[in-house]
């Protein structure tokens, strides 16, 4: 196994810069963004690039809270039906 270093293809940057860029194009802006303001990262090189809005994120919450209401207006259904 040979140990590769993340940022060795820049060695004049700070080793946050290059792993907060590779964030944004593996998940979206706005998660890189929010690291990025957590973390109070100061740097002027950072340019980060990706998809502005996490689709999956919200569509899969979208279609938990989507299931919830069919599952509870069915379960309402069943209980007024039997009384």
């Amino acid at each position: 196994m040979e140990v590769q270093f993340v940022h060795s293809d820049y060695p004049d940057r700070f080793i946050l810069e290059v792993e907060l860029e590779d964030l944004a194009k593996q998940e979206d802006l706005l998660t890189a963004n929010h690291v990025v303001k957590r973390l109070e990262f100061r740097g002027d090189d950072i340019q980060l690039e990706g998809r502005p809005f996490p689709l999956e994120t919200y569509g899969n919450m979208m279609l938990t809270a989507l299931l919830a209401l069919l599952v509870a207006f069915y379960m309402d259904r069943i209980f007024l039906k039997s009384v």
